[in-house]
């Protein structure tokens, strides 16, 4: 009782006054995010590597501040590595049915781990991309494009909806794991809508990668809640990812594990 005492006067001062009526409780939003649908938590166990593919703006700022964040803030993530850039219009040629996505298993420091690999093939040469998460920037018609050639069949919905704007649908992302150890990750942004829409879309995607593998609906607390607009405060979003990347929590673990560590670390910032 004592820590549920403590835990409501501390998220009273994490929900603004206009909360939505429709609002859950904060550990119930919790317990929404990182549920994957096997009933367990999912994360990375090494150090992704980011490859971002545009054909406009790269958006380089608001991604390299947003990876520092990530690699400083939340202390139990290994941190994304490294981040490449890929200009899709210095291909040359048109890649447009020469495009492939593959994966393969190579051995990182004793451990297999599953990798990535964009490939652009042309008669004259061969561009090669290889990391773990892939965040596509591009027009809607070459986001399809990608989409299709990534090929993840529980992204249907998704695709579906991306493809025909169905709900402004700016962007989605979609997840690989094996025994619940995230090894792909695939980010796909419109870059034709609202420079500030795209940068929300380039936060709430990228930090979801890390294992935030579900929105939660009409949260004021949390960025992930089923609707776009702007950032405001995004420190209950670093307390769940801290929750998540916990010592003791581990891939396949029960959702219970990190709202018991949520409420720890929010019961600490009295």
């Amino acid at each position: 009782m004592r820590v549920m005492r403590n835990i409501s006067v501390v998220v009273s001062l994490l929900l603004p006054c206009s909360a939505y009526a429709q609002e859950k409780p904060i550990l119930d939003q919790v317990r929404d995010i990182v549920t994957s649908s096997e009933g367990t938590v999912r994360k990375w166990i090494y150090a992704p590597k980011l490859v971002v593919v545009y054909d406009r703006a790269s958006y380089e700022d608001e991604i390299t501040a947003l990876v520092d964040e990530l690699n400083t803030k939340v202390t139990g993530f290994l941190g994304i590595r490294e981040v490449e850039y890929y200009d899709v219009n210095g291909f040359n040629n048109n890649y447009y049915g020469r495009t492939f996505f593959r994966t393969f298993v190579e051995d990182h420091d004793g451990t297999e781990r599953t990798v990535g690999r964009l490939v652009f093939h042309s008669n004259t040469h061969t561009v090669v991309r290889e990391g773990d998460i892939f965040l596509f920037l591009t027009d809607l018609k070459t986001g399809i494009l990608f989409s299709e050639v990534v090929g993840t069949d529980n992204a249907a919905f998704e695709r579906l909806s991306f493809a025909e704007n169905i709900s402004k649908t700016t962007c989605y992302m979609n997840m690989m794991s094996i025994y619940n150890e995230l090894q792909i990750a695939w980010i796909f942004i419109n870059r034709d809508d609202e420079v500030e829409l795209l940068k929300h879309c380039i936060y709430e995607e990228l930090t979801q990668t890390l294992g935030l593998l579900r929105d939660t609906e009409w949260s004021s607390v949390f960025t992930y809640n089923d609707r776009s607009g702007p950032i405001v405060d995004t420190s209950a979003d670093f307390h769940l990812l801290n929750a998540l990347y916990g010592k003791e929590i581990r891939p396949g673990d029960s959702p219970e594990k990190v709202v018991d560590e949520f409420k720890l670390i929010i019961e600490n910032k009295e």
